[in-house]
This record gives C-alpha cells, sequence and structure tokens, in this order.
C-alpha cells in the first residue's frame, strides 16, 4: 500500500505520508494531494489490474485506465475527509488527557474524617474534593500505575514495588519496600469500594463510562464532569470508526467493478 510513482518524494518509499501533508491535502492543497496520491499510485494501480483481451482474443492481465483514474478521483474524498475529521479530534483528546485536562479513569477513592473526597487521577494526582469542588492535588511520586486508600487519615499508596505513607497534604511519612504485588493487587481490587471508619460504605460505579460514587443509601457524592464524560464518548467513537470505516474503504477500493 506504499508504493510511489518514481519515487518523487522526500521521504522513503516504505514510509507513512506526514500528517502535515495529509491536513494540507484535506483542505484542497494542489501539491499536497499530489503527493498523497503518489504516494498511493502503486497500490492503485494494484488495484486497477483487470483481465484484458488483444485484437486476437488472448488474454493479458493489465491496468484498466478508467478504473485507476476512478481510484484516484476517490482517494480524495474518501480518505481526505475521513483523516481530516480523525485524526484532529485523537490529538486533541491526546493533548487534554496528557496536560489532565480530563480524566477518562480513576484510580480509586477515597475519604478521611472530615469527610472531604480523595480522587485519584492519571498521571499520578490525587485530587481533593471538599463541598463538591476541588480544594487541593496532590502529586505523588509516580505517574504510573498506582493504587491508594486511606486508613487512621493517613495516605496508604502502592506504586510499583513500593509503599508510601503520607500525611493527608501529601508529605511522605514512610517508604517501604515491597517485594511482590499483594498490597497493590489488595487495593487495585478495592479501589471501587471504601468503608471509613465509622463503617459506612461508598462504591464507585461505571455505568456505560460514566463514573460517580454514591453511599450505601444511594446519596451522590461525585459524579464525572459532562466535559470528561463527552471527551470518552469522542474517544470511543473514534477507535470505533476506525475499525469500521477504516476496512470499508478498503473494500470499497477493492470491490470497484
Amino acid at each position: 500500500m506504499n508504493g510511489t510513482n518514481g519515487n518523487q518524494n522526500d521521504y522513503p518509499e516504505n514510509a507513512l505520508v506526514p500528517y502535515p501533508v495529509i491536513l494540507a491535502a484535506s483542505k484542497g492543497d494542489p501539491d499536497a494531494m499530489k503527493i498523497v496520491l503518489q504516494h498511493f499510485s502503486g497500490y492503485i494501480a494494484s488495484l486497477s489490474m483487470r483481465k484484458l483481451y488483444d485484437e486476437r482474443g488472448n488474454v493479458y492481465f493489465g491496468v484498466d485506465e478508467e478504473i485507476g483514474i476512478e481510484l484516484y478521483r476517490r482517494v480524495p474524498k474518501m480518505l481526505f475527509i475521513f483523516v481530516g475529521v480523525v485524526v484532529p479530534l485523537l490529538l486533541i483528546i491526546i493533548i487534554l488527557v496528557a496536560t489532565n485536562t480530563v480524566s477518562l479513569t480513576y484510580s480509586g477513592f477515597a475519604i478521611d474524617s472530615e469527610n472531604n473526597l480523595y480522587l485519584g487521577k492519571t498521571g499520578g494526582k490525587i485530587d481533593v474534593y471538599s463541598g463538591g469542588k476541588i480544594v487541593k492535588s496532590i502529586s505523588l511520586m509516580t505517574s504510573k500505575g498506582y493504587a491508594f486508600t486511606i486508613k487512621k487519615d493517613k495516605l496508604v499508596v502502592a506504586a510499583l514495588s513500593n509503599i508510601y505513607i503520607l500525611d493527608l497534604e501529601g508529605n511522605i511519612l514512610e517508604k517501604k519496600e515491597c517485594l511482590n504485588d499483594t498490597e497493590y493487587n489488595k487495593l487495585f481490587k478495592e479501589k471501587n469500594i471504601f468503608i471509613d471508619s465509622e463503617g459506612n460504605k461508598f462504591i464507585l460505579s461505571n455505568v456505560f463510562g460514566y463514573y460517580s460514587i454514591k453511599s450505601r443509601d444511594n446519596n451522590e457524592i461525585y459524579s464525572m464532569p459532562i466535559f470528561d464524560y463527552v471527551v470518552k464518548i469522542i474517544l470511543f467513537c473514534t477507535f470505533v470508526s476506525f475499525i469500521i470505516f477504516v476496512p470499508l474503504i478498503i473494500y470499497k477500493w477493492r470491490k470497484y467493478p
């Protein structure tokens, strides 16, 4: 699928077309469109191969120019529209997640003796909520996977091979090495349930990707921001579109009569 015509591009034949070129082509830039078409010319030629007959009725295989021209015409329409819409959305979502502007998943939760909610988010950060608003954020010593809880108003954080004990301001009080993943696995399994010192039970529920935290009597104390949920839906739809539309585009190319 990486054939080129005379290798007129400035990048190797087996390389992908750079995204800026695709973006420019989707906006109608003639030079960019020419580069993309040259890049796919070999593949288009292979799709245009048909059984033909010479003047004496002998069978031979060759490129049907009419089909080739039609495929050239269809490449910008199908490919540019799809890539021009989906790729920018993906880039925006990646930026939002990387900058912790949105949180699509959570790394557990806990509640202290003053009923403040501690919610673990991506990037090694725990946001602290009071009255439904963030009052502070605690940056952990890891940006990778972690699990945590609160015991006697102290944060217990399991990250990789270490267990950290922190005060509620995020200061490390104790660090100990864990030779196995027992503590991490235990906290990870319990990340959707928290029981406070008075025996009150809280549950983190996930309904179609929408997170909320409720008490045993079904009183909601936290719900996922709508903007975060919309971004999550867009990401899911983008992923599904890749699974469905990319094979569909290739199928239409191959089945073109």
